[in-house]
């Protein structure tokens, strides 16, 4: 029996090569302020969080933008928590990259923000208040507005000749 080593005179060696062929992308989570992203309102601004997951070579990348409709491309790698903060409708769009150069497929997550609260105005007979006495009966109506977001969903009042009554009566139409 030939027993050199391998590579000299007449002797042969068998090596075992493993391939790794890892062809499943990774898969990304999103999360808002510590759990699962909500489609309602948000009144504040988002703690956002990308949670990269891959079961074959590992996480090498992820990416991701935030737009407010425009349709941004991910190409800000992410490091950590980011937050979102403008008013209205708001889109992260993301994706991860695993060792293997596997890339999933964007992802585009809604977050709808309104820190912003609504505007309501009094009106006395259909026009601007006036600071004065009336000598006769006042219809009055309030004009609210939420420009910015969710919308109006309650307004309320209160009639007292007192300074800080409370707000309990809903408002549903023109009052004297």
């Amino acid at each position: 029996a030939n027993t050199g080593q391998c590579g000299t005179g007449n002797v042969t060696c068998a090596e075992s090569v493993t391939a790794n062929n890892e062809t499943t992308p990774p898969v990304t989570t999103i999360r808002c302020n510590g759990t699962a992203c909500s489609t309602n309102w948000y009144n504040a601004n988002i703690a956002v969080t990308l949670i990269c997951t891959d079961s074959g070579s590992g996480c090498k990348t992820t990416y991701y933008c935030v737009d407010q409709g425009a349709g941004c491309s991910p190409t800000n790698v992410y490091s950590g928590a980011f937050a979102v903060s403008a008013d209205g409708p708001n889109y992260v769009r993301y994706y991860s990259k695993d060792n293997a150069n596997n890339t999933e497929a964007t992802k585009v997550q809604s977050l709808k923000v309104d820190k912003t609260p609504p505007v309501t105005t009094v009106k006395c007979n259909n026009l601007t208040c006036s600071a004065g006495w009336y000598n006769s009966s006042v219809s009055m109506s309030l004009i609210f507005n939420d420009s910015t977001g969710s919308g109006c969903q309650n307004t309320y009042y209160c009639l007292s000749q007192i300074a800080g009554c409370a707000q309990t009566t809903a408002y549903t139409g023109t009052f004297s």
